[in-house]
Parts: structure tokens; sequence; C-alpha cells
């Protein structure tokens, strides 16, 4: 039986100085069973520190949730508030259960207006206190509350990166369409369909079933008014890339899906290949980009088909893509690397790949699909045990520089870690496993360390040719 040892440097000393130590969770233990021993290390240990007692209960919040006991999920919700009572991240993360889970309203809604104040106060980042009012906004909207539903989402959408304000902008079109305004309602509903350039089929379906009741649309070709704003906002896209001196870059996959990314061209000898998470956008890694393009290391950010801007109105998106082009992500990776290296002139070995969460696993895919000697950097990574075709690639990865990163709450992310070290003897794994940082690309904004090194990783490793790493 395997024993997760990882976690262990953050739970035992003796760890840390090189000394082996039982793991808190075995890998191959059912949920029932990790949960028991969690429990046991919990109740024996009253002089744990609250960092790591949190560590814990977040590990448990996701096992009572595989089993299904609520009432301990809460619980665990509560006692890590009670550590750190102004972390708008868990309270959001309470509030989502509260009203996905419970269908209660009303307490959800009582710790978001804690977490809207508190959010103000502290460090909270801002895509922290978006995602609370875009919340507030649907406790109001499922109360009826659609002024104050309209003021959250107007909010939410202020705070948040416009390709993650969806959410927000769609509660903005349904509150304005329970208050019968039906012109502000219309309008915006046109610009969540820009913003999606058309992908989303129900939003457009919401749009028509309204537009007849409004003064400024009623009388116009629908299909003309969304053509036209699809084409603004990709305009006003393309500007504002240029502005940041990058350049909004499009090519195709290898079966004719029109693919688009932000290239960042820079005086030095290597580059970097972002990647989103699956059903994510290439936005969350603009501040990265940005600060290593002051370091002179050349980047594109890439969105995979169906998310982002590699989206259109034939093809869906990725909650809903067909398998055939869900199974071609991989391949859009390869596209996107072998544009960067055409288009920069580059040695393929001067490349690194940067990825998180479930797109980790697409990485390996696209590494032994390309036979792509690249080295990769992984935050949070999740592997999915049971996929034969990831587990081939993991096998035979080519050696080269691998950076990990995880926090030390994430179960899944940590799972995966020990997943992946029995897949393949790495003689290049760089394992940082971090202290409440989050999730993806989290690890990096939460701990100014982690950036610090992951910075310098990719100055060193891009800007030597694959002979002397």
């Amino acid at each position: 039986m395997v024993i997760l040892l990882v976690i262990a440097l953050l739970l035992c000393p003796s760890f840390a100085a090189g000394q082996q130590s039982e793991g808190v969770i075995d890998l191959h233990a059912d949920a029932e069973e990790q949960i028991a021993r969690i429990e046991t290390l919990l109740r024996g240990n009253a002089d744990m520190a609250a960092e790591r007692q949190a560590i814990m209960l977040r590990w448990l919040v996701d096992l009572y949730g595989m089993v299904g006991d609520d009432d301990n999920v809460e619980w665990c919700f509560r006692r890590i508030l009670a550590f750190f009572p102004y972390d708008v991240g868990a309270m959001n993360a309470y509030a989502q259960f509260l009203l996905d889970t419970r269908k209660d309203g009303a307490r959800a809604e009582s710790l978001l207006v804690s977490a809207s104040q508190w959010g103000r106060f502290t460090d909270a980042r801002s895509l922290d206190r978006g995602r609370t009012y875009e919340l507030l906004a649907r406790t109001e909207f499922d109360k009826g509350g659609y002024d104050a539903a309209v003021r959250f989402a107007d909010l939410a959408i202020e705070l948040v990166d416009d390709e993650l304000s969806a959410g927000a902008r769609r509660l903005l079109a349904e509150s304005y369409r329970g208050l019968g305004a039906y012109d502000k309602a219309a309008g915006a509903y046109i610009d969540l369909i820009a913003l999606e350039q058309g992908a989303n089929r129900e939003d457009i379906n919401a749009l028509k079933l309204i537009v007849g009741q409004t003064e400024k649309y009623g009388a116009a070709d629908l299909n003309d008014i969304i053509e036209a704003a699809i084409s603004k906002r990709a305009d006003e896209r393309r500007r504002q890339i240029e502005a940041e001196g990058a350049e909004l870059v499009s090519f195709t996959s290898s079966d004719g899906v029109v693919l688009e990314g932000t290239l960042r061209r820079r005086s030095g000898e290597g580059a970097l290949l972002f990647v989103p998470n699956i059903g994510g956008t290439r936005a969350i890694y603009k501040p990265y980009a940005q600060l290593l393009g002051i370091d002179g290391v050349s980047s594109l950010s890439l969105d995979l088909r169906g998310q982002g801007g590699s989206r259109s109105d034939s093809l869906l998106t990725q909650k809903n893509l067909p398998i055939r082009h869900f199974e071609r992500l991989p391949d859009d990776i390869v596209t996107g690397f072998r544009y960067l290296q055409n288009e920069l002139g580059l040695d393929p070995g001067r490349i690194a790949i940067v990825t998180e969460g479930r797109a980790c696993g697409l990485v390996e895919k696209a590494v032994h699909r390309g036979q792509l000697h690249v080295p990769v950097v992984y935050l949070s990574p999740i592997f999915e045990r049971e996929d034969r075709e990831l587990i081939n690639a993991i096998a035979f990865h080519p050696t080269q520089p691998i950076l990990l990163y995880y926090s030390s709450e994430d179960l899944h992310a940590m799972k995966s870690t020990i997943f992946y070290e029995e897949t393949n003897e790495f003689e290049r794994l760089d394992i940082r496993v971090l202290d409440r940082a989050g999730h993806g690309v989290d690890v990096l904004r939460r701990n100014p360390a982690a950036l610090e090194t992951f910075q310098a990783w990719a100055r060193s490793v891009v800007n030597k040719p694959e002979t002397e790493r």
C-alpha cells in the first residue's frame, strides 16, 4: 500500500529534516477510511496550529462532500472561519455550499454581506470580492430583489476580469428582465453574447424572447445586432491587447478549428506557452506573462477550443463540447506550441509550457502526442487515474525539468501529485508544497516566494538550450 508522504512536510517536523514519517492520507483507502484517519489526527492534536487544522478541515470538506455528509461539511466550514474569520474565499465557498446544497439563501446572504464588508478592509483579491458580489446578486435575484441584484452584478463586473464576468453579466440581464426593463435587459444580453462570441445558444434564445418587448431593438434585425456587437467587442479587445504591447493572434488547429491567443514578443532566447484550465481562459495568465515580458521572456497565452477567444457560434463551450472535440484539446496545445516555435523562429527546446488544474493532463497528452521535449510548470495538477492514455503519456514523459506547485489544503492536487510520482520515476521533478495558497494560478499570487521561484525558473530554463539543462 502506498502511503501519502508529501503532506508530512507540513505536519511533521521530522519529515522536513529528511526522516520518513507516516502520511496522513492513504491514497488507496476509500473516503470513509480517509475521513476517520483525519478525524483521529485532529482529535489527538489539540495544540496543532490553526493553519494546519484549517488545511485538514479543507480536506474533510471534500471528503465529506464525496460521501454526502452535508452536516459535517458545514461544521468544517464553520471551524475554518473560526480560525480565519476574514477569509473571503472561504466565506464564498461556504455561501456557495449553502446556496447549492442547503438551499438556504438567507444564511448565504448573511455570510456574503460579511464577506463584502471584510473584502473592502483586507487584502482580498478582486476576483474573490467579485465572486462575493456575484453570489449576492444571485441571492437577491432568487428572492425577487431585482434592483439589488442589478447593483451587485454591476459591482461584480467591475471587479473581475472581463473574460471572467459572464456569470455576473447573465444575472444582470436576467435581473433587468425581472424589472421589466427590457431595453436594458436586451443590452446586457447583447454584451454577454458578444463576450461569448455567440457561442451560448441559451443566451441568444433568452434575447429572442424579450427583444419583441423592447423599443430600442424590436424593429431591428437581431442577427445583424449580434454580429455587430461581436465585431465591436473583438475590435475593442484587439486595441486593448495592442495597448499592452502584445498581439491578438489566431491560427488553425489540425482539424480546422480557429484558436486565439495573446502573443508577447520579447528579446529573450526562449518563450512560454500558457494553457488555462479546462473551462478557463487565458486572461488569468496576463499578469504573469507581463512580468516575464519585463524579463525579456516571450510568451503565448492560448485559449483552447470552446473557451475564451477560441469560441464561435458553431462550436459549443467546453461544458458541452462533443467528445470528438474534447479529445482534440491536447492537439490544440501542440498547435499553439508549433505556432510559437514557428512565429518566433525558436528552437523547440527553448519553449516551456505552464498550465493548471485538469489542463495538466491535457499537457501530458500533448507532450506525448507531439513528441515534445519541453520543460513544464504544473500549478495544482489534477490527473485522472482512470485515463489510460494519460497514464501512458506520464509513463513515457521525456526527461526535462518539471516544476510543480500545490497548496497543502488542496486534496485533489495532492493525490494527483502522488499518482504522478507513482507512474514515472522522474529525474527532474521539483515539487513545492505551499501553505494556504489556493488553487491553480492562485499559488503564484498568494505566495510571493513561489512567484519569484517561478520567474527565476522560467528565465533559467527557457534561455538555456536543451543540451545544457
